[in-house]
C-alpha cells in the first residue's frame, strides 16, 4: 500500500513585531511631515490671504463721522480720540520708503494683530505727546512690517485719521531682547515706536524703529474728540464652522482606514490623503491663531 503525500501550503507568516512597529512609525512620520508642510503653508500663505480680507474690513470701518465732539478741557496737538476702544480702526499708517499703506487697529494682542499693525493700548496716540507704540507682524498675517529693517534715518512715517495728519522722521533703529519692555515706556517727547520680530521666521529678538514728530496738520478744532465706529471682528479661526470641518474630515479619514479592504489600495490612499489634508489645514488654521506673535 503506497502512500501519496500531498504538499500542504505553508501557513502565511505574519509581520514580525519589529516590522509592524517600523511600519506604524513610518506612517506617523509621513503624517507629521505632511502636517508641518501644511502648517508652514497656512502660516506663510493662508494667514496673509486672511489678513488682506481683514484689512479691507478694517479700512472700511474708517468712516468719517458726521460731527466732532468738542472737549474744551483737552489740549491735544490736533483733533483726535482720547481713548479708542480695542478692536477699532484708529487711522492710516503710511511709510513711503517701504511703499506701505495700512490701517492701524487699536490693541496689539494676537487677535488684533491678525488684522494688521496694532497700536499698543495705553500708550500715547500718534500726534499726541508721549511714546506712541505700534506693533506688527513680519512674516505672517499680512506681513505689514516685513521690511522694517530697511528704514533709514530721515525716512518719513505718516499717520492720518479724520482728525489730522502727523508726520514723523526716523531717528534710530535697534534690536532688543524679546522681554525688553523699556521701549514702550512713556516719553516726554513726541515719538513713534514701531515694533516687530527679528530675525524673520525665528523671532528671537525685537526690531525697534524710533521716529520723532516732525509736524501735525489738524483737520478739526483743537481738543476735539473723534467718535469711532466699533469694528465687528471677523469670526475667529476657532469658529464652529472650522471645528465642524475638522471633525468631519477626521471622521472621513478614520472611516476610510477602517473600510480599506473594500477599495483599491491606490484609491484608498488618495482618499485618505485628501481627507487628511482638509483635516490638517483646518486644524492649522485654528492653531496659527494661537501661535506666538513671532511665528
Amino acid at each position: 500500500m503506497s502512500e501519496h503525500l500531498h504538499a500542504q501550503p505553508l501557513p502565511k507568516r505574519g509581520r514580525s513585531p519589529a516590522a509592524q512597529t517600523l511600519r506604524v512609525l513610518g506612517v506617523v512620520l509621513v503624517f507629521v511631515a505632511l502636517w508641518l508642510i501644511d502648517l508652514v503653508g497656512v502660516a506663510l500663505i493662508g494667514t496673509n490671504v486672511l489678513a488682506e480680507h481683514r484689512q479691507q474690513q478694517l479700512s472700511q470701518s474708517l468712516v468719517q463721522p458726521s460731527r466732532l465732539l468738542i472737549d474744551s478741557k483737552r489740549q491735544l496737538p490736533f483733533a483726535t480720540t482720547s481713548e479708542p476702544k480695542v478692536a477699532t480702526a484708529i487711522g492710516q499708517l503710511q511709510i513711503p520708503a517701504l511703499s506701505l499703506s495700512t490701517t492701524v487697529i487699536e490693541g496689539a494682542e494676537l487677535p488684533q494683530l491678525t488684522f494688521g499693525p496694532g497700536h499698543l493700548h495705553g500708550t500715547a496716540l500718534p500726534g499726541q505727546a508721549g511714546n506712541a507704540v505700534i506693533a506688527g507682524h513680519r512674516t505672517t498675517w499680512g506681513r505689514p512690517f516685513a521690511h522694517l529693517d530697511a528704514l533709514r534715518k530721515g525716512d518719513r512715517i505718516i499717520f492720518t485719521n479724520f482728525s489730522g495728519r502727523s508726520t514723523y522722521v526716523v531717528t534710530t533703529s535697534f534690536v532688543v531682547g524679546p522681554n525688553d519692555s523699556s521701549v514702550t515706556n512713556p516719553s516726554s517727547a513726541n515719538v513713534l515706536t514701531l515694533l516687530t520680530c527679528t530675525p524673520p521666521h525665528f523671532a528671537t529678538h525685537r526690531l525697534i524703529v524710533r521716529a520723532a514728530l516732525l509736524s501735525t496738520i489738524p483737520s478739526g478744532p483743537a481738543g476735539a474728540l473723534l467718535p469711532l465706529r466699533d469694528l465687528v471682528m471677523a469670526p475667529p479661526t476657532t469658529s464652529l464652522s472650522l471645528l465642524s470641518v475638522f471633525v468631519i474630515s477626521l471622521t472621513g479619514v478614520m472611516a476610510l482606514a477602517i473600510s480599506n479592504k473594500r477599495r483599491s489600495q491606490k484609491r484608498s490612499i488618495l482618499l485618505v490623503l485628501s481627507f487628511s489634508l482638509v483635516a490638517l489645514t483646518t486644524f492649522n488654521l485654528i492653531l496659527v491663531q494661537h501661535l506666538p506673535a513671532g511665528f
